[in-house]
């Protein structure tokens, strides 16, 4: 009996070990049926419930079902382990329609100190096809320098004096490395109660136009 449980924490602690080393060989994760369909579809009614439209989302939603997903234990286990520290979920972002966000790296839009303390996790809460909005990234980009100059903008900084076009002019940044280093963006096609993690610096953004349900 004891060996059989040693053997199965060592498998467990492996495949934890295997996670980080894809964050931090790949930039992100991919999780397989990581939330159940019941919980899933908990879920689905809340946000038909929602009058969101294209671009609007929700932020810490206080239920249950929401925060049992957010508090997910080997979500949390796998980034206790990346940040070498007890992890905990600081925020959820709930939206109903694709994002429609630009390419970018989180690091620009909030980030920590020391650096990299942070990663984001994304769950699929319907299936997920090139027509319906996947989220788009660039495998190894967090490998590449960030853009740290356009981190924390604000107007307290001599920096910036309008924040739209500071950000724009970040978007253009980004989308000019990608054309001159001709990365390759992936899709991430998923099944309802998939999940993506990824690594703060990773290049990632919502694609396609959202359709009406």
């Amino acid at each position: 009996m004891i060996k059989d449980l040693e053997d199965k924490n060592y498998n467990k602690s492996l495949e934890i070990e295997k996670c980080v080393n894809s964050l931090n060989d790949n930039g992100y994760l991919i999780l397989k049926n990581l939330i159940s369909l019941e919980k899933v579809k908990n879920v689905q009614k809340y946000i038909d419930s929602l009058s969101l439209g294209p671009k609007e989302r929700i932020t810490s939603a206080n239920h249950p079902f929401l925060l049992e997903i957010s508090n997910n234990k080997k979500v949390l286990k796998i980034a206790s382990a990346f940040f070498k520290e007890n992890a905990a979920p600081i925020q959820g972002l709930l939206f109903k329609y694709p994002t429609q966000q630009k390419i970018h790296q989180d690091t620009v839009h909030f980030s920590t100190f020391p650096r990299d303390l942070m990663l984001a996790a994304w769950v699929a809460l319907e299936d997920i096809t090139i027509d319906n909005g996947p989220l788009e990234y660039i495998q190894n980009s967090h490998l590449i320098p960030s853009f740290s100059h356009y981190e924390f903008p604000s107007r307290h900084t001599n920096r910036n004096k309008n924040n739209k076009n500071y950000n724009e002019q970040y978007v253009q940044e980004i989308s000019k490395l990608i054309e001159k280093l001709r990365l390759k963006k992936s899709f991430f096609l998923a099944k309802a109660g998939d999940c993506l993690i990824w690594h703060p610096r990773l290049m990632h953004g919502g694609n396609t136009t959202p359709k009406e349900k």
